[in-house]
């Protein structure tokens, strides 16, 4: 069962996929590559008190997307 993540895990794997993403990789695959390194424990939690905001990050992460997609980065696939 998924649990949820913190604030601090969710900056974490943004910053992670924004990563793989500027590495070339697609962002359904820079995603999970970034939850399978966050599952294993090869990405880097600082442990602060404040962490983002989960709605401004979602809405961050569809923005990024958005523009990748426009510039022709990525491809914007319908989900199934």
């Amino acid at each position: 069962m998924a649990r949820n993540l913190s604030p601090q895990e969710n900056e974490a794997v943004y910053e992670k996929v924004l990563q793989l993403i500027g590495e070339g990789y697609e962002l359904d695959q820079a995603t999970a590559i970034a939850f399978d390194m966050l599952r294993r424990g090869k990405i880097f939690i600082p442990r602060t008190r404040k962490g983002p905001n989960t709605k401004s990050f979602v809405r961050d992460l569809k923005s990024v997307a958005a523009i990748l997609a426009s510039v022709g980065i990525i491809s914007k696939k319908p989900r199934k």
